[in-house]
């Protein structure tokens, strides 16, 4: 029993993390600072807006995956690899653990200031978007983990 109130309280929580990224992600400042610092950096014009919407789509079908508890794993593993991925992309030369504010990003892309120099003198999370990429990979594991604990009993 206490193992299901867990798997619940996990799906939950994990939820809940997941819209407040893909609300960010859909209606938040345009370019996201994520998926922007990517596309100045790699080049590659796909990531804004492209990427932020597929990602923002893959984490609401993760969210509704994690509230049914029949396919609860598989969204659980859905947020575990776009996760993963974001952690990837944190580590890479492209992102970076510490990105740009929103609002301050976007003034500046959207005044062409060459953000490649400019982007370390502009306000920072403090690597908080990376370490909440974290905390979701642990909230993933242990979702799939009780999950199949409490399967088993």
């Amino acid at each position: 029993m206490m193992e299901r109130v867990v798997c619940w309280a996990l799906a939950i929580t994990l939820s809940v993390l997941l819209l407040f990224i893909a609300f960010q992600q859909l209606f938040g400042p345009t370019p996201s600072p994520v998926f922007g610092m990517v596309e100045v950096k790699s080049g590659i014009d796909f990531f804004e807006p492209w990427g932020r919407y597929l990602t923002a789509a893959g984490e609401l079908l993760a969210v509704v995956l994690l509230l049914w508890p029949r396919t609860r794993d598989y969204g659980a593993i859905l947020a575990l690899v776009i996760s993963v991925v974001a952690i990837g992309f944190h580590l890479s030369p492209w992102l970076g653990i510490v990105i740009p504010q929103p609002d301050a990003f976007a003034a500046a892309y959207n005044a062409n200031r060459p953000l490649l120099e400019d982007a370390a003198l502009l306000p920072n999370d403090k690597g908080g978007m990376f370490m909440l990429a974290i905390v979701i990979v642990v909230l993933s594991a242990a979702n799939v983990w009780f999950d199949h604990l409490a399967a088993k009993l």
